[in-house]
């Protein structure tokens, strides 16, 4: 419903004033509520089956090299110079400020047959893992606000030193500042670049590094 007024008014120096007005109404009705039963549900794919739907263009192929349980809810990946694999684990993407729920993997081949069967926890109790890059026997991580140093010294396969390289990424947003943290914009994409550095990306957050 739109309801319109319309009014002019003559001023004393011969300006025209016009004034419009317009009030609009809506009625609106009241959704339906769906049943969780009658949505739509894709079936469960056992992993070899699912390996089938990819369509890939001709001269390319896929294998897959790991899967759940070995690892769970990635998000990044690297490779080091002997072949494992170090994956972030963003698991249950918690937008809490004192929850730490994302971990890095570390995913080896120990056969040689080109798939990954030995799994171990480098490194727990992260918050927001986007980003990993291997260099000098450890990895770089971006966990929001850090980009941490993890090495495993003692050769367990998990890290025991933590070196924080550098903070203040996301500085003015929540929980770290006043602005709500945006969850699909924070530091990400760790990548080594034909410079010979480690590149990546702080999405729309910003910050004060230091």
């Amino acid at each position: 419903m739109l309801t319109y007024l319309f009014t002019q008014k003559r001023c004393g120096s011969g300006f025209e004033m016009s004034l419009f007005l317009a009030t609009m109404g809506f009625l609106v009705a009241q959704e339906p509520t769906a049943k969780i039963e009658d949505l739509p549900r894709s079936p469960h794919l056992a992993m070899h089956h699912l390996m089938s739907q990819f369509e890939i263009k001709p001269g390319f192929t896929l294998e897959l090299v790991a899967s759940e349980p070995l690892v769970v809810d990635p998000v990044a990946m690297c490779f080091d110079e002997y072949g494992d694999a170090f994956v972030v684990e963003m698991i249950g993407y918690s937008e809490r400020r004192h929850e730490r729920l994302g971990q890095i993997r570390r995913l080896s081949d120990t056969d040689g047959d080109g798939v990954m069967d030995a799994s171990v926890i480098y490194a727990d109790s992260l918050a927001w893992p986007t980003a990993v890059a291997c260099y000098s026997g450890g990895v770089f991580v971006g966990t929001t606000p850090d980009i941490l140093y993890l090495k495993d010294l003692d050769g367990d396969g998990v890290a025991d030193l933590t070196q924080k390289v550098f903070t203040g990424f996301a500085a003015s947003s929540a929980p770290f500042g006043q602005r709500q943290l945006n969850m699909q914009a924070m530091l990400n994409s760790f990548h080594w670049g034909p410079d010979n550095r480690i590149h990546g990306a702080t999405g729309l957050s910003g910050g004060r590094i230091v």
